[in-house]
């Protein structure tokens, strides 16, 4: 007769025991730098990447689910959680000690023994191996090799590739569809809208999204680096979108997501999602770029925020129409 655990056991269990694993890999040789950045890359690649997988073997019929709460699109959160880490995090831990290869079939032989004690939250079926493969190749394989990458600096395009990818998989997706499914929204809203505001609404969401793109390439080929914190530029980037704005990202990703929740008729995604990045660039970004950008390029960074402050869209607009006159 096969173990059966109880349904709250098991999500203790699914998020907790990869956290501890994690946790003591991390106490006996604690990351930095590049290799902390892997870490942290890793985890949010298969984060990004294993919600459109679950989808898909919920709908191929390789597995379901079966939980109670805590869950989206019935996918239950805390195994969401657990396997990012134990896929993500945990192997770029050991990266330098334990080879790819070696990974990749540990982290087989876990799922086939843990998964079918999962039951009744995860229910499997005779196919559920193709699901398996599936997972392990778009889920495990690139963030191990992005956190391979990102240690050693190579495949920089790649890197920077990765990383819009998931961007993309979080702004465009997998937030919406959590904000939507809160609050009793639906993607197909537009449907109801004017023909010629959703086109609007398309153009600026395309325009935005290039100017973003750029943005990221200007990083990459000017400054040999990638957006990502700890996988900076080399050199200082002032050309493209970056001679109009120190934070072009930050600026697409919020004209974004008013865009998209104007689209999907959200005001949640348009205002709180908006409002989310707000805060974390007046609060992480900022730190970030008063100190860390300022010891990295001194004057040069010094140099780059005055011509801003002269040359900008945004300081000519305000010189333009409120500037007092002479005597006001």
């Amino acid at each position: 007769m096969p173990l059966e655990l109880e349904p709250g056991l098991i999500r203790a269990l699914a998020l907790g025991l990869p956290l501890l694993l994690c946790l003591g890999a991390w106490v006996l040789d604690p990351p930095q730098g590049r290799r902390l950045g892997g870490v942290i890359a890793a985890t949010l690649w298969v984060f990004a990447t294993l919600y459109p997988v679950q989808l898909l073997a919920i709908q191929q019929g390789w597995w379901t689910f079966d939980a109670v709460g805590g869950t989206l699109r019935t996918f239950p959160v805390d195994l969401w959680l657990g396997w990012a880490v134990l896929w993500g995090a945990l192997p770029a831990l050991f990266s330098a000690r334990v080879p790819l290869a070696a990974i990749l079939g540990l982290a087989l032989l876990y799922d086939a023994a843990f998964m079918p004690l999962c039951a009744p939250i995860v229910q499997l079926t005779p196919t559920w191996w193709w699901g398996e493969a599936i997972a392990l190749l778009v889920c495990l394989l690139p963030a191990q090799l992005l956190a391979r990458w990102m240690q050693s600096q190579h495949h920089l395009w790649a890197r920077a590739s990765m990383q819009a990818i998931v961007t993309g998989l979080v702004l465009i997706w997998i937030l919406p569809d959590a904000v939507l499914t809160q609050t009793n929204g639906n993607w197909n809203h537009w449907q109801a809208q004017p023909h010629w505001l959703n086109g609007l609404l398309l153009l600026g969401l395309f325009v935005v999204s290039v100017l973003g793109l750029w943005a990221v390439g200007e990083f990459v080929q000017r400054g040999q680096g990638t957006p990502f914190p700890y996988d900076p530029p080399a050199r200082l980037v002032t050309t493209g979108p970056y001679a109009l704005a120190a934070n072009p990202m930050q600026i697409c990703a919020v004209l974004f997501l008013l865009l998209w929740g104007a689209f999907l008729g959200s005001a949640w995604i348009a205002f709180g999602l908006t409002g989310a990045i707000y805060f974390y660039n007046i609060g992480f970004a900022a730190v970030h770029e008063k100190e860390e950008l300022e010891l990295r390029f001194g004057r040069r960074w010094l140099a780059y925020r005055r011509f801003l402050a002269r040359h900008s869209l945004l300081s000519a607009f305000s010189r333009r129409f409120y500037t007092p006159r002479r005597g006001a």
